[in-house]
């Protein structure tokens, strides 16, 4: 059903962009992407898709119809916007209301000592984690001694450099150091990874985010946090997002933040909603479920997402709300979880995230808290 919904919303983006100019599409063919191909059937390729047989590409609406007819042609879709989920009430800044101000000293924000973190004899040390997001502030204060790598898929001259805050708001929660500054982390040793897909406003292409992924891949990642969606993606979205479950990737991801405060009415983002993700919703303290979070059969875990205090850009801090501060919570604990089991596999630790939660009511896997809200305590 989940993926019936996606594809016809993206016969709806198409039928709506039709008599707009020229548009970003990715064409997947049946076998070698052919290049030359594409110019003669009236489009302008573009770079490759990595890991898949697929070209961008920018064509008049006009050309739709004429390559998706062409035998050698698998699908034609919408190159469209991925977005971060924004969160709710925002407080930026560093606590002192001036980011020249010396860091604050280090506390435990609530949403940490609620999932039973940090632990003192498992750190996540050496956990690869990407954060697919709007880059790091990679000299932040708290985060610069764990982040071992950069990469940039949105061209910007900042490289991977957070202009935004939300990455490193993410990354804060996942790997905060635990020294005498500002926050830490759930598994503040693990080894961060700004992956950028998203611009300083918090957007980006669907085809950066694939190729994110199958980076990630390809680069040995243990988790990949994404805290970003769209109501509707591509079909080589969910491709990548498969790809790197086969390939002992864990991707986690922010339920999304429309929910109507009815469990009973399901709402979907996308990636979380792939069976390859795993999908985070949001509490408050007392461990009520968001308003904002999505609910649905698709969530499978929630971690706290209200008034989360944590790194932000320019070496500052910031409280921030939203899934996308939840999924960081669990993506952290997968890595405590990956450190401390024989033998871990991107489907063991999942299914020992699964276990590791408390179950609010309903018992059992629902469709607001999931299995339940993550936690790292005996």
């Amino acid at each position: 059903m989940i993926n019936r919904i996606s594809a016809l919303a993206l016969v709806l983006a198409f039928a709506g962009l039709a008599s707009a100019g020229d548009l970003k599409v990715v064409v997947g063919f049946k076998g070698e992407p052919d290049a030359a191909l594409l110019r003669k059937l009236g489009a302008s390729p573009g770079k490759a898709l990595s890991g898949q047989d697929a070209l961008r590409a920018t064509l008049p609406a006009s050309a739709i119809a004429r390559l998706r007819a062409h035998a050698s042609i698998a699908y034609v879709e919408a190159d469209g916007i991925v977005t971060l989920l924004k969160g709710k009430p925002a407080n930026p800044g560093n606590g002192n209301g001036n980011d020249n101000d010396p860091p604050p000293p280090q506390v435990t924000p609530w949403g940490i000592a609620h999932v039973g973190a940090p632990l003192a004899g498992n750190t996540g040390d050496g956990i690869k984690v990407a954060v697919i997001d709007t880059g790091i502030n990679l000299g932040h204060s708290d985060l610069a001694a764990n982040i071992k790598g950069s990469v940039d898929f949105t061209g910007s001259r900042k490289g991977a450099e957070d202009e935004h805050g939300h990455g490193t708001h993410v990354a804060g929660t996942i790997a905060g150091i635990d020294n005498t500054i500002g926050v830490v982390g759930v598994a503040p040793k693990a080894c961060l990874y700004a992956v950028r897909v998203l611009d300083r406003r918090g957007a980006g292409r669907w085809s950066d985010l694939s190729d994110a992924i199958t980076w990630c891949v390809d680069n040995g990642m243990n988790v990949g946090n994404m805290s970003l969606g769209g109501s509707s993606a591509p079909s080589y979205v969910k491709t990548a997002c498969d790809n790197a479950q086969a390939n002992d990737v864990l991707l986690v991801a922010a339920a999304g933040n429309s929910g109507d405060g009815n469990t009973g009415t399901p709402e979907l983002s996308f990636p979380a909603a792939y069976d390859s993700v795993v999908s985070v919703a949001a509490i408050e303290s007392d461990d009520d479920l968001a308003s904002f979070s999505n609910s649905g059969a698709h969530v499978e875990v929630s971690a706290p997402g209200v008034g989360v205090y944590s790194t932000y850009k320019k070496d500052a801090y910031a409280t921030l709300s939203g899934t996308s501060m939840a999924s960081p919570h669990a993506a952290g604990v997968a890595a405590v979880i990956w450190k401390e089991i024989a033998s871990p596999t991107a489907a063991s630790v999942r299914t020992e995230l699964q276990a590791r939660v408390r179950d609010l009511s309903p018992a059992g896997r629902d469709t607001g808290y999931g299995f339940g809200v993550v936690d790292l305590s005996p």
